[in-house]
């Protein structure tokens, strides 16, 4: 999650290149197979969140409440590109199951956040506080941000959405564009300034 990054509906939460590839098409393609995935996961995540996910994530009630609406306010579903929202129940099984090591600076996160009043707010004046807080928000803001973007573009809707293949880069890999490498003609032409160890001290022995 880059400077600058903003969450919310109005502040681009939706894939961009999502939005472009269903603005080309006119329709979202979803794979049958990841929807009997997903549909799967749905189901699994309903028996663990009311059994299981307080003690899996070291995360209260109260606290897994609000992490999931957080999680919504920053990626909101869009039904108009058939984009599901950070508080999609396979999505937030997958923020749960990835918390691990980053609780603490998590749970800091979340007090922040909930400090301020957040769970009293419309979704708009959420989304406002959540822009805010993120210019300030130092190293929970960053992990907080990493959690729920990590899982939302891991889930196959959203990579499938996008224009991707619902599977791992690795090992096949994706083909990128080629950009100008002529841009690099200049620092070609630059003579070495560094120090080529490769050369004895003393001159050639």
């Amino acid at each position: 999650m880059g400077d600058g990054q903003r969450y919310g509906r109005t502040a681009g939460a939706s894939p961009a290149h999502a939005q472009s590839c269903c603005r080309a098409t006119g329709v979202v393609t979803v794979d049958c197979l990841a929807v009997w995935r997903v549909d799967r996961r749905q189901l699994r995540v309903h028996t663990d969140r009311t059994m299981n996910a307080e003690t899996a994530t070291g995360l209260s009630q109260a606290e897994l409440r609000d992490l999931r609406e957080i999680a919504g306010t920053m990626i909101p579903a869009d039904a108009a590109l058939g984009m599901p929202g950070a508080d999609d129940p396979a999505i937030f099984a997958d923020i749960m199951r990835s918390i691990g090591r980053d609780l603490p600076r998590i749970r800091e996160a979340l007090a922040a956040i909930t400090g301020r009043g957040f769970a009293a707010l419309d979704q708009e004046r959420r989304e406002a506080l959540l822009n805010d807080w993120y210019r300030g928000g130092g190293a929970p803001c960053v992990l907080l941000g990493r959690l729920i973007l990590g899982a939302y573009y891991r889930d196959d809707r959203v990579l499938l959405a996008s224009g991707l293949e619902a599977r791992a880069p690795f090992p096949k890999g994706y083909l990128l564009e080629q950009g100008d490498w002529s841009l690099l003609d200049a620092v070609r032409r630059r003579a070495p300034f560094w120090r080529d160890d490769r050369k004895p001290a003393g001159g050639e022995r």
